[in-house]
């Protein structure tokens, strides 16, 4: 069942620019929140939107806040959510992550 894999996880938010105006992070400072997330990894390629194209991990959430400027912790691996779907039916939102760095 999905509801066994929902787990909390740590976020930050994209929101201040480097030098080269692109948006960061800094996982420097604590975290700003938590997400409630069922991850799975993408076991093949997804290049029907370009949109998610990149994405390597797929999540579900009931959350109603997510969008592209999280970056999840996910163990030791920074996710940046590159899209969130539209709730479906049972109110779960889909979320593709792709892996930072």
């Amino acid at each position: 069942m999905i509801n066994t894999q929902f787990k909390q996880y740590d976020y930050y938010r994209y929101s201040t620019s480097n030098s080269y105006g692109q948006p960061t992070i800094n996982t420097n400072e604590p975290p700003v929140g938590t997400v409630k997330l069922a991850i799975n990894i993408i076991t093949q390629s997804v290049t029907d939107s370009i949109l998610y194209k990149d994405a390597s991990y797929i999540a579900l959430t009931w959350d109603k806040d997510i969008d592209d400027t999280y970056a999840v912790i996910y163990g030791t691996e920074v996710l940046k959510v590159l899209y969130v779907s539209a709730p479906n039916k049972f109110k779960l939102r889909q979320v593709y992550l792709q892996k930072v760095c």
